[in-house]
């Protein structure tokens, strides 16, 4: 398993603390996930919205802006032939 030396050094310094080694809690990660069948935390509690995106939740919670996976991949076929005749044309 790769992981960069920061991330490794602050998780083994903050582990340390707890009295426990990398290796044994990446073995309790393990173990939780092969028991309960999912992540023992949940993945958004590593993502901070900027300001931007927090605008765009607060719309979609309001209903506001949405747009349907109908419009999104008809937008999408659109483009793709766009793009074949214009790669057909040159």
């Amino acid at each position: 398993m790769r992981v960069d030396t920061q991330t490794k050094e602050e998780a083994s310094r903050v582990l340390g603390e707890t009295g426990l080694a990398v290796s044994h809690d990446i073995r309790l990660f393990l173990r939780s996930v092969g028991s309960k069948k999912k992540l023992p935390f949940h993945p958004m509690d590593f993502f901070e919205p900027d300001a931007e995106t927090i605008a765009a939740m607060e719309e979609a919670e309001r209903g506001e802006n949405l747009t349907t996976c109908e419009t999104v991949v008809l937008s999408w076929r659109r483009n793709s032939l766009r793009e074949w005749e214009a790669a057909v044309a040159s």
